[in-house]
């Protein structure tokens, strides 16, 4: 997980154990900032993320840029042991509830409606990075109540002086299988 200035920059790679045309391990990066969101990865090339599904790929560093005028207090819930604010934004155009740590204001939990159902994300693991400033170090992604992907992040390092290339997604190489070995075994013979 990179970011520099609003730009951010996420390396994921997949592990399929077993897969064929050796696609245990596929590499994907997400690149993007608060316009414009990229998936770059071995099936799809550059792929430009649609608005509505923009918003998961961002980490709540940023999460008062999410919270405008018009943000619904909902009330207050309880999530596990911590207890959080409840608000409902249109940031995306889209309703999105998120839930956030009364004590730290830390987003622990967003869900957002769109025409092809529910998508839920839900950031645990905190680790205090630089002092009292935490970040979710685990986030997993739901459809329609449906785990389809969890992302750890490894390592923190702040402050390293990146380079503007490592976020330009016209920059990214990503590993992936070998598409026509893969096509071959699926290939009737």
């Amino acid at each position: 997980l990179f970011y520099k200035g609003r730009k951010f920059r996420v390396n994921v790679t997949s592990s399929l154990p077993g897969a064929p045309g050796g696609a245990a391990n596929m590499q994907s990066v997400v690149i993007g900032d608060e316009n414009q969101v990229w998936m770059i990865s071995p099936f799809t090339g550059k792929m430009a993320i649609p608005a509505d599904q923009a918003q998961s790929y961002q980490s709540p560093k940023d999460m008062w840029s999410f919270i405008d005028e018009n943000a619904k207090w909902m009330g207050e819930q309880k999530l596990g042991d911590r207890v959080c604010y409840v608000l409902q934004i249109q940031k995306t155009g889209l309703p999105t509830t998120l839930w956030i740590d009364k004590e730290r204001l830390q987003i622990l939990q967003s869900q957002t409606q769109s025409s092809e159902g529910e998508t839920r994300v839900v950031y645990s693991d905190f680790k205090s990075i630089q002092g009292k400033w935490e970040m979710p170090f685990r986030m997993q992604f739901f459809q329609n109540g449906n785990l389809f992907s969890t992302s750890a992040v490894k390592s923190c390092n702040i402050n390293t002086g990146l380079s503007d290339q490592l976020f330009d997604p016209d920059q990214v190489q990503v590993q992936g299988p070998d598409l026509g070995a893969l096509m071959k075994q699926f290939a009737p013979q």
